[in-house]
């Protein structure tokens, strides 16, 4: 099917045999892209949106909610995901549940967008390890642990 119209609650769309179908749609609301060009007549480029903008969650130099291990758990690799409010300086360690230093990087993030590294688990054994994200920008610094599972 392929549609034609959407316009007072109505669904309209040809058929691959050529007949067009109408369905009633008596809970829609608004119709963001009701026709094949959008909504304005002559509007070939995009859609006006009037809804209001995602805002972007305040975080002081470390997103906590963008700092996770994927996949978790790791067989092969394993993806250190992190965002920063702003440039910063990235350094990362990894540590068996012993304490032992079994990997260990530094980075430069831009900032504002989320960045990963990526980290090969191969020749790890299986279980559970610690990664430290820390962040650091002047005399300003963040920090969060990760839980990472290794499983061959």
């Amino acid at each position: 099917m392929l549609p034609l119209l959407i316009a007072d609650g109505q669904l309209l769309a040809v058929s691959p045999a050529g007949e067009v179908r109408a369905w009633f749609l008596t809970e829609l609301d608004e119709v963001a892209w009701g026709a094949i060009y959008g909504n304005q007549p002559g509007n070939k480029v995009g859609y006006n949106m009037e809804r209001e903008r995602l805002q972007r969650a305040e975080f002081g130099l470390i997103n906590e909610q963008e700092t996770y291990n994927w996949p978790n758990p790791a067989e092969d690799h394993t993806w250190i995901r992190f965002e920063t409010s702003g440039p910063a300086r990235i350094d990362i360690t990894v540590i068996t549940p012993s304490g032992a230093t079994i990997f260990e990087t530094q980075s430069e993030s831009q900032g504002r967008f989320p960045e990963e590294i990526r980290i090969d688990t191969s020749s790890w054994g299986n279980g559970i390890y610690f990664a430290r994200v820390r962040a650091r920008n002047g005399a300003e610094s963040e920090t969060k642990l990760i839980k990472i599972v290794v499983t061959h």
